[in-house]
């Protein structure tokens, strides 16, 4: 055969060839897309479907073949705009006159078909849930969707895996089927601290705000900036602690015992804490006898202390039992605490004492925030409005702190969502760093949450 004949039904059958490989493949990554959302979400065919655009995600495949897909033509749009990120600010003060749809903490919101996700001896933790038409059009450069939510969970073990559930359907709460029972860094204070032990952070409506890169950041108080002026003071600093001052006192029989109760939960910890650093010690047989007798009496001491406290609270839960909470009882409280410890007990253990009341007036105030004594409330929402500038979340643009990942307008990997560490929800992120989950802005534009990237800032 004519060798230019050869090359014209070659160039005569490329298109065909070329139509048949991206129709098998369209069908096969669709396929293995639609199994993988399965695994991933643990959600139903109902909704699974509902997580491409409209028409689904082969659909959305054979639009950006064909050169019509209406999402390029946005996301293309979009990128003509500086970048920008959406910064979530929890609310503070909480209003109870109107419905949240986005919120750290607390519960999901899942469809009936919706299951709790799951990982092999392991706990998915809720983060957040995030209403996507909050989400600004400049943000991801215009993909990802702008209605329905994002429901965040985050594996409790090491090393920790984020899974996104995304639904069109708000639904109603939903519990863990079986509440962690872990002590894990990511997740703290998690420790039984009295009657308001919580098996999940408090549930924090959060707000949005729009910042475009290289402008400074109006939602910042930790910097000097044009925006917002000089940096705000932290209102700790400005009132100093004095356990006569009514706002730093228990308000009612449950504040008292949960005061007693984590004070006495450090105290067992630093014991703890004592007896494992001398452990191997003691296993050596490595101590003199001075040594040795020293550890006996600090070990007799903490142990004396920790049994005048259990005292304390079985008289505290007493009391409770039998009596109205006055001032009178709480002074009597703890006049008992100042004769078994020292009249500076309270300013020796400030930190625990302010941690420990900081955490009950939280979820007290997160779960009917008018429930929060006027003797307390403008303290305390001071102090959550200082750490909500300080603790920001965020969807889209660059991460604050660095990550082993290029971030850029350009590139294919994008931020889906920046969480701080925070004593408003009690995540610890490896020393204080943020936690950045990153995604495929291919995947991105097709609602497709299955290959998440998780990350810890430097």
């Amino acid at each position: 055969m004519d060798p230019i004949e050869t090359i014209s039904q070659h160039i005569q059958a490329a298109p065909i060839i070329a139509a048949i490989t991206l129709a098998l493949l369209t069908i096969h990554y669709g396929v293995v897309w639609l199994l993988n959302q399965r695994k991933s979400t643990n959600v139903s065919d109902v909704e699974t479907h509902e997580y491409g655009t409209e028409g689904g995600l082969i659909a959305d495949m054979m639009k950006a073949g064909s050169g019509s897909n209406d999402l390029e033509q946005r996301e293309a749009k979009e990128r003509e705009n500086p970048p920008t990120s959406l910064r979530i600010i929890p609310q503070v003060p909480i209003r109870t006159d109107v419905a949240y749809n986005s919120w750290f903490g607390g519960h999901p919101y899942l469809p009936e078909e919706a299951n709790w996700p799951v990982a092999p001896n392991d706990h998915m933790h809720f983060l957040a849930q995030i209403n996507c038409a909050d989400i600004h059009p400049h943000v991801w450069g215009g993909a990802g969707p702008r209605k329905g939510w994002l429901v965040v969970f985050l594996s409790e073990s090491w090393p920790p895996k984020p899974l996104i559930i995304y639904t069109q359907t708000l639904g109603k709460p939903r519990s863990a089927p079986t509440p962690s029972d872990k002590l894990q860094q990511w997740f703290e204070p998690k420790m039984e601290t009295g009657l308001v032990y919580q098996p999940v952070s408090p549930r924090w409506p959060v707000q949005f705000g729009v910042h475009t890169m290289g402008m400074d950041d109006p939602f910042d108080w930790q910097q000097d900036n044009a925006i917002t002026g000089l940096a705000r003071p932290d209102p700790r600093t400005a009132i100093p602690f004095d356990i006569s001052q009514p706002h730093f006192r228990p308000f009612d029989w449950a504040s008292t015992l949960h005061i007693l109760k984590f004070i006495k939960t450090q105290k067992q910890a630093q014991r703890t804490a004592f007896v494992d650093r001398n452990a191997m010690k003691l296993k050596s047989n490595t101590m003199n006898p001075e040594q040795l007798a020293q550890y006996n009496q600090t070990v007799t001491q903490m142990d004396s202390q920790l049994s005048k406290f259990q005292m304390l609270l079985d008289t505290a839960h007493n009391q409770a039992q039998s009596k109205p909470f006055t001032d009178t009882e709480l002074e009597a409280s703890f006049g008992l605490i100042s004769f078994f410890f020292g009249e500076s007990f309270f300013q020796d253990n400030q930190h625990d004492y302010l941690r420990a009341m900081y955490e009950y007036c939280k979820h007290l105030y997160t779960q009917a925030p008018n429930s929060l004594p006027d003797t307390h409330r403008p303290y305390y929402e001071s102090l959550w409005a200082y750490d909500a500038r300080r603790e920001i979340g965020a969807l889209g643009n660059i991460p604050r702190g660095n990550i082993d990942l290029f971030i850029g307008q350009d590139s294919d990997d994008v931020v889906l969502l920046e969480l701080p560490s925070s004593a408003m929800m009690g995540w610890v992120w490896a020393e204080n760093r943020d936690l950045v989950i990153t995604m495929k802005r291919s995947d991105l534009r097709h609602s497709y949450f299955g290959n998440l990237g998780l990350h810890l800032t430097t």
